[in-house]
């Protein structure tokens, strides 16, 4: 991302990206808007056109509010930005629906069709939308659950592993109370593990990515594993 949006490349240039916030310490910091830049176009004889240019920084920006819908969507979930659609390639946001008795429940739905509605070819003649089916949220964290549940894991080795790695490297800096704080460790440790089935903070840094073809065609991925998952909603 840096080397797409630097300026330089286009012939342009950009003053006072950092500055100095201590003179004493010579500290440079990253200007963040604290103070104002300076931008001089056409400084120098670029690498690139500028219509190449603006073509990227506009896909940039177009990718940006695709993902992020202006904000609308967020990481504040445990698969946020992993569930991608089977049939264009894009990316899930999470919705909430209705029940008849007046309740609601989230579900994810492709943002190709949260946009644009399901596939249709626009006025310009141009395909847009998706019409993949949406997967309810309580669907999804079920079948991360399955997954987990199918590792062939030895949780007690991997807590004896822990528990060694952690006592090598602070045990020798721990005080008369050492043995007492390292069992407490070693308890959170065998906490941790033994929970991690059901824990969404675990299942956010182990699931790579869900594909959702269909309901009754949806492949996980898990970070640093070889292997697929095919699963079903239901």
């Amino acid at each position: 991302m840096g080397v797409l949006k630097n300026e330089k490349y286009v012939g342009d240039l950009k003053q006072q990206k950092n500055y100095i916030s201590d003179y004493l310490n010579k500290e440079f910091r990253r200007n963040r808007g604290e103070l104002p830049f300076y931008h001089i176009p056409n400084h120098h004889e670029g690498i690139v056109s500028r219509e190449v240019w603006d073509g990227v920084q506009a896909q940039i920006k177009e990718r940006r509010e695709l993902s992020n819908n202006n904000g609308k969507y967020s990481n504040s979930y445990w698969h946020s930005n992993k569930i991608k659609c089977g049939k264009c390639g894009g990316t899930f946001a999470a919705r909430y629906r209705g029940r008849k008795d007046g309740s609601t429940y989230q579900a994810w739905r492709c943002l190709a069709g949260v946009k644009f509605g399901k596939t249709h070819v626009d006025k310009a003649g141009n395909p847009v939308g998706c019409s993949c089916e949406s997967i309810r949220n309580d669907d999804a964290l079920r079948i991360m659950h399955l997954v987990l549940i199918g590792l062939t894991i030895n949780k007690k080795i991997i807590a004896k592993n822990l528990i060694a790695v952690i006592r090598s490297i602070v045990f020798s800096e721990l005080d008369g109370m050492g043995a007492e704080r390292m069992l407490d460790i070693a308890t959170a440790i065998h906490e941790i593990v033994e929970g991690a089935a059901l824990d969404e903070t675990f299942c956010r840094h182990l699931l790579g990515r869900m594909v959702v073809h269909d309901k009754d065609n949806i492949d996980v991925y898990l970070h640093l594993l070889p292997y697929r998952w095919a699963c079903t909603a239901f």
